[in-house]
């Protein structure tokens, strides 16, 4: 089975012998790509093979942890325009094989379909191939929330913890938006935003009745968050939006005031915004394909605290507590803010 994942010009062919693991590749990217049938050669393609990998012996060689506690990777050869890897998603997990053939554009996942960690090998190199080359091309990726309201989308920014994700969510439930992302979006040079596809964390007091028999839940008693895959986040009612224009950026944060406030921002709060949306280095290094796994050149990811917000329309909230964020009246102060004709429903 095979499918093409198109996104900004970019396509990538997913395919294996087994449906289940180029749905899951689908899935995981949700609403970020359009789903195609194979047609004109994509830019790089990804084969899953299940069965028993053979594995090279890996032990020689300095193993690179990803994301600490989380990925890593050993290289065992490179040469050929071929480079072959034995990678563990978790310290623990059952090992795969990797195998990139420059010359046919072509990364090889070989896996034991009997191990469930494996298949997030191949989500990751999907994630990786289109991050990589969007960042080259200019987009950045940027620690926000994110709805498409009324056509544009409305990104929420602040401090981690200081209530992007509850507002987000408050707004589909309350103002009808569309859910674009929870954590993480990457923003073009022409103001088109994508919900860059992760898990989501579901606020504790904003779970609908029926969440309490999936995802799990994390945090201690003054933050708790259910976390949740996109398709678990789907079967509660919300529905996802592919990417759209940039319609406004509300910077969060805490401040004397007995009510929540709403003010175009000033230029000190715009570089706030812009240095709290930048500060993701572990998540642009995940990303950036720096082994050259799915093709992709070699660079680095940018700097932190650039200037992504210089023409964009900006509002500051200024909330007393965001522990009361999911009952606080916000929408009112936000009026401002919110594109023409939103308001809550009734």
């Amino acid at each position: 089975m095979g499918v093409q994942l198109l996104l900004d010009g970019l396509r990538l062919g997913v395919a294996s012998p087994e449906a289940g693991h180029v749905d899951h590749v689908v899935t995981a990217m949700g609403e970020a790509c359009e789903r195609l049938r194979p047609g004109p050669d994509p830019n790089w393609s990804l084969h899953i093979l299940p069965g028993h990998p053979v594995l090279e012996d890996s032990r020689a060689w300095p193993r690179l942890e990803l994301r600490p506690g989380g990925p890593s990777l050993t290289i065992t050869g490179n040469q050929n325009g071929r480079l072959r890897a034995v990678g563990y998603y978790r310290p623990q997990s059952a090992p795969v094989a990797i195998e990139v053939d420059r010359g046919r554009r072509l990364t090889r996942l070989m896996v034991s379909s009997t191990y469930t960690d494996q298949t997030h090998w191949s989500a990751w190199l999907a994630k990786t191939f289109f991050a990589s080359r969007l960042s080259a091309c200019g987009r950045r990726m940027l620690h926000a929330s994110a709805v498409a309201l009324n056509g544009v989308a409305v990104l929420f920014v602040a401090v981690p913890g200081g209530g992007k994700s509850t507002l987000a969510h408050r707004a589909c439930r309350e103002l009808g938006a569309t859910f674009m992302a929870d954590d993480l979006v990457m923003v073009g040079p022409d103001g088109t935003v994508v919900g860059w596809p992760t898990r989501v964390c579901l606020p504790h007091g904003l779970n609908a009745p029926s969440s309490k028999q999936i995802g799990r839940m994390v945090g201690g008693p003054q933050r708790r968050r259910l976390v949740l895959s996109l398709a678990e986040h789907r079967t509660l009612g919300f529905t996802h939006a592919p990417p759209t224009p940039l319609g406004t950026v509300v910077h969060v944060r805490s401040g004397p005031t007995p009510t929540p406030s709403c003010r175009p921002w000033t230029q000190r709060s715009r570089n706030m915004a812009e240095v709290s949306a930048g500060d993701i280095p572990v998540q642009r290094l995940y990303t950036s394909d720096l082994l050259g796994l799915t093709g992709a050149a070699p660079t680095l990811p940018p700097r932190s605290g650039e200037k992504v917000f210089t023409d964009v329309d900006g509002f500051d909230l200024t909330i007393p507590d965001s522990a009361a964020l999911p009952t606080a009246p916000v929408w009112e102060a936000l009026s401002p803010a919110l594109p023409p004709g939103a308001g809550v429903r009734s």
